[in-house]
């Protein structure tokens, strides 16, 4: 069963200036997918286009949200008012970027739990789940109600990720979430998300540029290649640029080599 559907997509931030080509990708539900390619080459786009954060798709495009079997047809739901346009974000996905976005004048508990109160979880139940991921991420039960400043930057990182798998979604959508972290907590996070995903259901799409994060734990691998026109060059998906786990599982050094020759 699918998540998203995608085909003839052509995403552009002005008219007739193309940043993103796709030709017809399908993603599993229930799935971790990493997305690898040179920056610039419009994998932030991607998660823009699908996470509903920008509105570039093209009118000729065709992109599918499914959910309980019900789609939701992208040119259509941009067209809901932005209230309407954020309850179904809020709904439906959650997102974690390097930046971790958290507000200096809330507690490191209130930054996590009012998202959780956004869903309509009260205070105690959101800080429950909250303690219960801070500990699976290695932060101390009496940081709760420290203030972001007394934070160091992995830290932070981590206290974002706690805010976006402490909700509800359906995906989860990151933006090199583990760009701050070292091996070990970015090991650490991917497996307490891995979890996360499989109790809810859910799936999640992370931009990346460590390859060998992406072979633990990825369950497909979609690199974005270089399409040229010119003097422009536009970032693609091509189907054969499309991988599955059993590519990699016989042998990874082989695997990061043809990653390695197709990202050049």
């Amino acid at each position: 069963m699918n998540i998203f559907s995608l085909q003839n997509i052509e995403a552009a931030y002005k008219q007739n200036k193309p940043v993103l080509f796709i030709d017809n990708l399908q993603i599993k539900k229930g799935k971790m997918v990493f997305l690898l390619g040179k920056s610039g080459i419009g994998k932030s786009t991607f998660l823009e286009l699908l996470g509903l954060m920008n509105n570039t798709i093209r009118l000729n495009s065709s992109l599918n949200f499914y959910n309980n079997n019900k789609a939701y047809d992208y040119r259509k739901v941009w067209k809901y008012n932005s209230t309407r346009l954020a309850q179904f974000r809020n709904q439906f996905f959650s997102f974690i970027f390097q930046n971790e976005n958290l507000m200096e004048n809330f507690t490191a508990g209130e930054n996590i739990c009012f998202t959780q109160m956004m869903q309509g979880k009260t205070f105690a139940e959101a800080k429950n789940i909250s303690l219960a991921l801070m500990e699976k991420m290695e932060i101390e039960h009496d940081k709760f109600n420290a203030k972001i400043s007394e934070f160091s930057g992995g830290q932070k990182q981590r206290l974002s990720f706690i805010r976006a798998i402490a909700v509800d979604y359906k995906v989860l959508f990151g933006d090199e979430p583990t760009g701050n972290l070292d091996g070990q907590n970015a090991n650490n996070l991917m497996q307490v998300l891995k979890d996360d995903m499989q109790t809810k259901d859910a799936s999640a799409l992370i931009v990346s540029h460590q390859i060998e994060l992406a072979l633990e734990f990825a369950d497909q691998v979609i690199l974005f290649s270089e399409k040229k026109d010119g003097n422009r060059v536009y970032g693609e998906i091509k189907a054969e640029n499309i991988f599955e786990k059993k590519f990699w599982a016989a042998d990874k050094v082989q695997f990061k080599q043809q990653v390695k020759s197709i990202l050049q």
